[in-house]
């Protein structure tokens, strides 16, 4: 596909990798002398130098004739008209990044308005990851499936849990008719696909997927219960943090927010009458401790310091949080961050990047076998997607027992909704028209149901 990106920022390079990787033909537009002759040398892709709203430049990117044009640049209204442009030009689909919370209650208007086809807003969705994370305690991290039916749960296995030493195909036996399925592990540096004589070492970061109440079973059974948090200090008072709190506030959780410009307290006491406004510097640990950071429940690092998150983050546990994340937008920390006593971290930056490859990758494929989700897990090293079932399905109507051999290395089926049932598949189960199913991948770019077979 031709996809032309407006803004090189650090979404727009990680988009433009991606989407080279995948085979596309990249345009990338930015102001900037340095952004594009970065991609230029960096990557397989054409970086103009112009503004995203002369028309001029947005022809010589070949816009017209783009299958998707997407706007990431820094600011919302320079996207939206880049958009409205793009369309007029022929672009077939159109996608903007738009991120002030003011505009956030008119995004179905602007889409009619300026035919927008995807309106992505990454504090909000990053707000509502980590809203995931704190309603799941026990998770490092967590995304769902088939309409929120099924949890996909990362967590880090102890010394002392029961699955150390075990096979799945024993840890199934032990948990009887508890159905949870292991359907990834991140292990010294590198990401698989388990099968039943996969053994379970102290230290993985292990992917469990299953619905809600056997998700809470299985955890119960590993001795982690962990209670409903009440309360939250988040530091930084940044567009994210004010989603988070009025998601975190409908929830009943008390907020207190910690932001060091006055100017932007005064704002936030308007956006968040119910929440408490701290005016002072959230990563010194004294501040923390005079608000009572010990008696907290959870703790959200929200700065624009990846370092100060961080270092914040692992005192906040060293007090004994019991549910502590971290913001962090580079990816090269991803080695030290797993090291370290952090339970979750988030990369908004890759919350958007994710989004438009789903989108991409569901436009790419047919009507049929349509992608319905996508979510990158194990730091992006692998995808968990859903997809529909169709009459153009391979292997339809046959046991997975017997299909097994069919499916490629690296691909494993964990869900099932079937007539409104979620389904656990066992051996015997069978694919239908009709269902939905979602399947993880191991290192390939699903785009249609039917690539997860051989043949």
């Amino acid at each position: 596909m031709k996809i032309v990106i407006a803004g090189i920022g650090k979404v727009g390079y990680t988009l433009a990798a991606n989407l080279a990787e995948e085979g596309h033909d990249v345009t990338c537009i930015d102001t900037g002398e340095g952004p594009t002759s970065r991609v230029n040398e960096e990557l397989d892709v054409l970086g103009i130098q112009g503004n995203c709203v002369n028309l001029s430049v947005l022809e010589s990117a070949g816009t017209g004739d783009a299958d998707v044009f997407v706007a990431v640049s820094r600011q919302d209204e320079v996207n939206m008209l880049a958009c409205l442009f793009a369309k007029r030009l022929g672009a077939r689909h159109t996608v903007a990044r738009i991120r002030d919370p003011e505009y956030a209650e008119g995004f179905d208007r602007f889409s009619k308005e300026l035919d927008i086809d995807l309106i992505i807003n990454p504090e909000h969705d990053t707000a509502a990851q980590i809203t995931r994370l704190l309603r799941f305690p026990n998770a490092l991290d967590i995304d769902t499936f088939h309409g929120g039916q099924v949890e996909l749960v990362g967590f880090r296995v102890l010394q002392n849990d029961f699955p150390v030493g075990l096979s799945l195909m024993e840890i199934q036996k032990r948990m009887g008719s508890l159905r949870v399925l292991f359907c990834a592990i991140e292990r010294n540096g590198q990401t698989l696909i388990p099968n039943g004589t996969t053994i379970i070492e102290a230290g993985d970061k292990v992917y469990i997927s299953g619905k809600m109440l056997s998700i809470n079973a299985f955890f119960k059974a590993l001795g982690r219960y962990t209670p409903k948090i009440k309360s939250v200090m988040v530091v930084g008072g940044s567009k994210t943090a004010v989603y988070l709190t009025q998601l975190l506030q409908r929830l009943n959780m008390s907020v207190k927010v910690f932001e060091q410009n006055r100017s932007r307290c005064v704002e936030l006491c308007t956006l968040l009458p119910k929440a408490m406004i701290l005016h002072g510097d959230g990563t010194e640990h004294e501040v923390l401790s005079t608000e009572n950071l010990d008696r907290t429940d959870a703790f959200v690092a929200l700065t624009g310091d990846d370092e100060a998150n961080l270092i914040v983050s692992l005192y906040a546990k060293q007090m004994g949080v019991s549910k502590v994340v971290a913001k962090i937008n580079r990816q090269n920390y991803y080695n030290v961050i797993a090291m370290l006593n952090i339970d979750s971290f988030i990369n908004p930056k890759q919350v958007t990047v994710t989004t438009v490859l789903k989108y991409i990758r569901s436009l790419q494929a047919s009507h049929s076998n349509s992608m319905l989700a996508l979510y990158r897990i194990a730091d992006g090293s692998a995808e968990a997607v859903e997809f529909s079932v169709d009459a153009d399905t391979k292997h339809l109507d046959q046991p997975l027992k017997d299909i097994g051999r069919h499916l490629k290395k690296g691909v494993l089926i964990l869900s099932i909704q079937r007539d409104g049932e979620i389904i656990i598949p066992e051996g015997n189960t069978c694919l239908r028209v009709g269902d939905d199913i979602t399947v993880v991948a191991n290192a390939m770019r699903i785009k249609n149901l039917n690539d997860i077979f051989v043949n």
